[in-house]
């Protein structure tokens, strides 16, 4: 039986492994697309927080809602005197998965390939040929779909 913080580490220690595969130098095209794929999150993605380096720290995985350009928070009056008008710095807003939504600054994001896709079909879907990441992917997402299915059964 997993515990409910094993599988988050594990999922996170998968994403992080995975997007780190894709930095080498002299990576073929499959390699290359993948690291864009990884490296780019859009709104409704997975995602995990990846400067922190908080092994601990479970807000830093969840669905990402937004990323903004808003104004930082703290700045004073005294502080618009003698630099200026307020700076903006992007926000990254995301849902954790208690459902508690947490709002990141100067970090870094990555894509971690939805549980309920195929990353074999995402792979072909964003032009990646079927290679052994592809099969490192169909592995992950198999062992998740099976603890997945235990615990729904469980419910």
């Amino acid at each position: 039986m997993f515990e409910r913080e094993q599988v988050l580490s594990l999922l996170m220690v998968s994403a992080l492994e995975l997007w780190a595969r894709t930095l080498d130098g002299g990576r073929s095209a499959s390699t290359e697309a993948m690291y864009h794929v990884l490296s780019n999150p859009q709104p409704g993605d997975l995602v995990l927080e990846i400067s922190s380096r908080q092994e601990d720290n479970w807000s830093r995985f969840g669905r990402l809602i937004k990323v903004v350009k808003e104004p930082i928070d703290d700045w004073s009056e005294e502080d618009e005197e003698i630099n200026g008008p307020r700076p903006s710095e992007t926000y990254w807003y995301i849902e954790d998965v208690d459902g508690e939504v947490h709002r990141w600054y100067n970090c870094v994001f990555i894509r971690v390939l939805d549980l309920r896709i195929d990353p074999i079909q995402e792979a072909k879907s964003r032009g990646l040929v079927t290679s052994p990441l592809a099969a490192k992917l169909q592995a992950i997402h198999e062992r998740v779909e099976i603890y997945t299915r235990k615990e729904a059964h469980k419910q």
